[in-house]
């Protein structure tokens, strides 16, 4: 919130629903929020589920979390292409 520091000391009530926010993100917090997504998502999982969940996340950063965690074996990738599924690995 870096933006909003710098016009005002009390900022202004801003509406859930915008996204321009999250590019002011400390690194990791992206990491962080793909990895709440998968923990919060509903066992199988697609991709297009943790965009919607990560709104001002690339889906190349969700991409990449979700191969990264399936090399640390926290996450089984299903298939391959546009109708893939993933789950958590407990």
């Amino acid at each position: 919130m870096m933006t909003l520091r710098l016009f005002s000391a009390n900022p202004p009530a801003v509406p859930m629903g915008t996204t321009w926010y999250l590019t002011d993100l400390a690194d990791g917090e992206k990491t962080s929020m793909v990895d709440q997504a998968i923990a919060q998502a509903a066992d199988p999982f697609t991709l297009g589920d943790l965009e919607r969940a990560c709104p001002g996340v690339s889906r190349d950063m969700v991409r990449r979390v979700l191969r990264d965690r399936a090399r640390e074996v926290r996450v089984e990738c299903l298939g391959r292409g546009p109708g893939a599924v993933a789950t958590e690995r407990l």
